[in-house]
């Protein structure tokens, strides 16, 4: 296959589109073009919904195995994203599951 690289109004300007005949994949977004039709790009179910845990649990390594105060700050923010991405996921199935039962 030909990789042919061009440049797109995008407000990224470094955003480059690869053609693979008829595939077109754009950095920074999540959408691939196939044949002029946007299709979004999901995750396995799987993947998605082991990130939370493991931001916690790669915030709680991160505060316990380095001695910084930066790295302590910076697991203890990556802990607490993952607690609140958590939250938000349940309270939006349990208002969804009331609205649409």
């Amino acid at each position: 296959m030909a990789e042919s690289t061009a440049q797109v109004d995008d407000p990224v300007d470094d955003c480059r589109v690869f053609c693979f005949s008829d595939l077109t994949l754009q950095c920074f977004t999540s959408t691939l073009i196939i044949r002029d039709k946007e299709v979004p790009v999901r995750l396995p179910k799987l993947i998605y919904e082991a990130y939370p845990v493991l931001y916690i649990l790669g915030g709680i390594t991160t505060m316990s195995m380095v001695g910084s105060t930066v790295a302590f700050c910076s697991g203890f923010l990556l802990g607490l994203s993952g607690t609140i991405i958590l939250f938000l996921r349940r309270n939006y199935r349990a208002i969804r599951q009331q609205l649409y039962t």
